[in-house]
């Protein structure tokens, strides 16, 4: 099982029209991005107000012959609901913290003696750059640049007219800038338009030996808003939601409740499912529930929503747990800044 419930800035267990509600029975009344956790009789979890032992002392005695929880969250249209959760048998409570794209940036020649682009006389000069993203979907897109450089002309004004036709295409959006100007030595960077792509270039005629160089590693983005949105309906077939590349969104059972616009914290509790016979036990299933958290939640976020997880599975949760950073320096995809 896969399930995602993705919350919005409000209050735990806030009300549709205000206040709070009291128990499970009243679900479908949780405002849309609300979430609450639950006891087997349908009773609400409290979230401690801090960290003060005496506070967490009496949270645990009420959790004290809890062995199960449910999870739900408001939606626009009903509720999503997780239900009997086994306190003792989950096995993993762990935190991915939103991480922004880093677009790659290629540099091709440069301004000094070393590295500028070759120009000849006069000849042709081609440059080529290409998505290298890794699909099984789709031809990947490209973008060609190729001129001939006139007897006299001078080779920043050939060099322009590559850049242009390269910013122009539209198969494959990147932005070219030239370094240099005159004279001098010259090159260009070359840099997607879009987030989570990789590019290659690719140099021929009088630029064929030219010095290439990716100068600015790029990196994925994690818990995007397009990447929680996704998640929620890869999570949704359970709702009759086939995910099919060709279906537009009127295909779907529901609108998703994910804002692309938001960046996400992302919570995940994971447990194996058992199944039981007279003479042993084996696992059936890994189940997954994410709970996605506004980054710049102010009312509950995933540091709120920490203090109630660290009560109910005390053995797996800590209080900065985390497996993706919100930064990163280029070099890596741990999110250990310097490394």
């Amino acid at each position: 099982m896969n399930k995602i419930l993705v919350t919005k800035d409000v209050a735990y267990r806030a009300k549709k029209g205000g206040g709070t509600i009291a128990s499970i029975k009243e679900i479908n009344e949780l405002a849309a991005g609300a979430i609450a956790f639950f006891r087997p009789d349908g009773s609400i979890i409290l979230v401690p107000a801090d960290q003060t032992a005496p506070v967490v002392a009496a949270a645990a005695a009420l959790l004290r012959d809890v062995k199960t929880v449910s999870i739900a969250t408001g939606r626009e249209v009903g509720a999503n609901l997780v239900s009997m959760i086994p306190r003792r048998g989950v096995n993993e409570v762990n935190r991915q913290n939103y991480k922004a794209a880093v677009k790659p940036i290629i540099t091709v020649g440069g301004t000094t003696a070393a590295l500028a682009l070759p120009f000849a006389a006069s000849g042709d000069a081609s440059i080529r750059v290409y998505d290298s993203s890794y699909t099984t979907r789709f031809n990947t897109a490209f973008a060609n640049a190729s001129e001939y450089k006139r007897v006299g002309e001078t080779n920043e004004a050939l060099l322009d007219r590559l850049i242009a036709q390269l910013n122009a295409n539209t198969s494959l959006g990147v932005t070219v800038a030239k370094l240099g100007a005159g004279t001098a030595n010259l090159g260009f960077t070359v840099t997607p338009k879009e987030d989570n792509i990789t590019i290659e270039v690719a140099v021929g005629g009088m630029f064929e030996y030219a010095s290439i160089v990716q100068t600015t590693q790029g990196n994925y983005s994690i818990n995007s808003g397009a990447d929680i949105l996704q998640i929620e309906k890869d999570f949704s077939s359970d709702e009759g939601n086939g995910n099919y590349q060709e279906f537009t969104n009127e295909w779907y059972s529901r609108n998703m409740e994910a804002n692309v616009s938001a960046n996400y914290d992302v919570v995940n509790i994971m447990w194996e499912g058992m199944h039981d016979t007279p003479t042993s036990s084996h696992v059936v299933m890994h189940n997954r529930v994410a709970l996605a958290f506004i980054t710049s939640a102010a009312t509950f976020g995933a540091n709120a929503v920490n203090n109630i997880l660290s009560l109910i599975f005390t053995n797996v949760t800590t209080a900065n747990s985390g497996v993706e950073g919100a930064t990163d320096d280029g070099t890596d995809e741990d999110g250990i800044t310097g490394n």
